[in-house]
């Protein structure tokens, strides 16, 4: 490649010769290169997920759903002392330990 002036892109040398001026390029061209070069990567029309994505999704269908009135009723038993026995305190630690 050869640059003849500062302001003139560099243009692949046509000939062997080293006398041989280089082919100017148009500004069109010039501009369609550099548009071409800079634009995304074209995507597949369809995306293939990974086996992370599938395994979380996977996970995530475990996942027993939230049931509003359940959390509710605790929340109230919760506010009474309804769950402040020395019973209620024993089920817990045993659920937490996994005895």
């Amino acid at each position: 490649m050869r640059i003849t002036n500062q302001n003139q892109t560099p243009v692949p040398s046509t000939g062997n010769r080293a006398d041989t001026p280089p082919t100017p390029r148009s500004d069109a061209a010039a501009s369609a290169s550099s548009a071409s070069s800079s634009t995304f990567p074209s995507f597949p029309d369809v995306l293939v997920p990974s086996f992370e994505l599938l395994s979380l999704t996977a996970a995530l269908q475990q996942v027993p759903p939230v049931r509003q009135e359940v959390i509710a009723e605790t929340v109230r038993r919760l506010n009474t002392g309804e769950l402040q026995t020395p019973t209620a305190l024993e089920q817990t630690a045993r659920a937490i330990l996994g005895m």
